[in-house]
């Protein structure tokens, strides 16, 4: 089961936090938390027991999908070293595919993540 953390900015702000509290729905906070626990839980293995709730996007990074009422939530992680799942990024989909500027920004922070630094 990995331990859930999330990227920290160097002001401190956690941007997927901060994604959740202010851009999600209150039906969609539910769903959201939800998922977080599952992967908590599960782990990579929610591919296969969810399938369509998780995506792997390549290079370490997965995406968690979350359907409102009209729009579509994804959060972007990846695991790392120790069984940790930390949460790096997230946003409204608003195209068929992933936008590669979503997956370039989880990159960055996952590589200061590894490196132990904060986002400069």
């Amino acid at each position: 089961m990995p331990r859930i953390d999330f990227y920290v900015l160097p002001s401190g702000r956690r941007p997927v936090i901060e994604f959740i509290e202010n851009e999600c729905p209150d039906e969609v906070k539910g769903k959201v938390f939800a998922g977080i626990k599952d992967i908590e839980e599960y782990g990579t293995k929610l591919l296969h027991i969810k399938p369509g709730t998780v995506k792997a996007l390549g290079e370490k990074l997965f995406e968690l999908k979350i359907y409102g009422e009209d729009k579509c939530f994804r959060f972007i992680h990846a695991y790392v070293s120790g069984n940790t799942a930390v949460f790096l990024h997230a946003f409204i989909k608003k195209r068929q595919k992933t936008d590669p500027d979503d997956i370039e920004e989880s990159r960055k922070r996952l590589k200061k993540y590894m490196a132990g630094k904060r986002e400069k």
